[in-house]
């Protein structure tokens, strides 16, 4: 197959998918959870090698994630959440946190804070059930969109030393931004399902989590757009423009091949 037909052929696939072949994004990655690689309680870094310990009740659902994958669950019944250590401090430089959510309630998905003073970050989902980003004592705000109708969400966190804003999207969209604060370090644990509360880890989450991922530069609207879309199984009609991309991209071979002949 000639370089120029396998150009085609991956144009069309992208093109039926609504998504880009190439995701910018990526280069930026530095750690990933996606709950697929676990064994026994050690939880695995996909992009990198910082692995996380399932504490107290926390459970791996292996076909609830963001398209059939793994997912954390965290609920009353399930208590626990997953602990990584005194790490990722990001208190300098631009930096951005993924979080894909499922719940019916408030909570704090993950994050390293210590409660009780202006330090560190975290995600959160207000009484509202609007989603924001935490970072050194100031939040980005709520987004409009609700995020508490037991539906899958992308939650990205940005924080741009740059641009001097703290900023949450949901869905790929950007929802609100706020003037960004310094991230004062702390003691506290990086923990996914749960928080710092007055010294003591635990957690602070019902529902199911996913794709938890950490990027050491602030994405753009655009990277972000892309992330979303990288991450989100096709429905039904996009399955069908599949079908019809690789369709024309066959009907493209057979021609070539008439030409020839």
């Amino acid at each position: 197959m000639s370089s120029k037909i396998r150009h085609i052929f991956a144009l069309s696939i992208s093109l039926a998918l609504g998504t880009a072949t190439f995701n910018p994004a990526r280069g930026a990655l530095i750690h990933e959870w996606n709950f697929n690689n676990v064994v026994g309680s050690t939880v695995f870094d996909s992009a990198g090698s910082l692995n996380g310990t399932i504490v107290g009740g926390a459970t791996i659902d292996p076909g609830a994630g963001v398209g059939g994958s793994a997912a954390l669950e965290v609920s009353p019944s399930h208590d626990g959440y997953v602990d990584f250590g005194n790490v990722l401090p990001m208190t300098s430089g631009s930096f951005s946190f993924q979080v894909w959510v499922k719940t019916n309630s408030a909570g704090l998905a993950g994050g390293k804070h210590h409660s009780g003073f202006w330090n560190g970050y975290f995600m959160g989902i207000d009484n509202n059930g609007g989603a924001y980003f935490y970072a050194g004592g100031f939040t980005s705000g709520s987004s409009n969109a609700v995020v508490t109708d037991g539906l899958w969400h992308q939650l990205v966190g940005v924080y741009d030393t740059t641009a001097n804003a703290t900023s949450i999207y949901v869905d790929g969209k950007l929802e609100s931004s706020a003037p960004r604060a310094s991230i004062q370090g702390n003691d506290a644990d990086f923990i996914i399902g749960g928080i710092n509360i007055a010294g003591t880890n635990g957690r602070t989450f019902n529902g199911l989590l996913d794709n938890v991922s950490i990027f050491n530069s602030s994405l753009t609207a655009a990277q972000v757009r892309e992330l979303y879309a990288s991450q989100v199984v096709p429905e039904p009609a996009s399955a069908s423009l599949l079908g019809m991309g690789i369709a024309a991209t066959i009907g493209l071979f057979r021609l070539r091949g008439r030409a020839k002949a």
